[in-house]
């Protein structure tokens, strides 16, 4: 075990390298940060004016896209606006319950998902099924 001194140390020198990184170097204007900002207002207007029906059941996959020429950037603002609430709920439940038992897992999927829509792919499921599958094997039952 490493002791709390060694800790304090090595979170102190961290967070001191991502402070210099952030103010320094002035990392954030190279990234795309402040354009994804901007499109978060939109997407909360468009959120705003839907109705219930829409909100409920959504505008259909790929809307935004033909509205904008631009998709959404996070997974959940996706399947809100695009499939509806009513099938956005359905898929974190089952994302959640497949996945309840790998914690490093479901942090991997928020962090993802901020960030790239995966559920347009494919292979995110296919790898949600193959690791329950093959987390399901590995239980032995006495």
């Amino acid at each position: 075990m490493v002791d709390i001194g060694t800790r304090i140390i090595i979170f102190v020198s961290v967070a001191l390298l991502l402070i210099f990184l952030f103010l320094y170097l002035d990392i954030l204007n190279l990234s795309s940060l402040d354009q994804r900002i901007s499109r978060m207002a939109i997407y909360q207007d468009i959120l705003k004016n839907k109705n219930f029906l829409e909100f409920l059941l959504g505008n259909g996959v790929g809307w935004y896209k033909s509205y904008t020429n631009i998709g959404i950037d996070s997974t959940i603002l996706a399947m809100l606006i695009e499939r509806g609430a009513l099938i956005t709920v359905v898929s974190v439940i089952l994302i959640y319950t497949i996945t309840k038992h790998n914690v490093l897992l479901i942090m991997l999927i928020i962090i993802y998902s901020s960030v790239i829509p995966l559920n347009n792919f494919v292979l995110f499921y296919i790898m949600i099924g193959l690791q329950y599958a093959l987390y399901k094997q590995s239980i032995i039952i006495n």
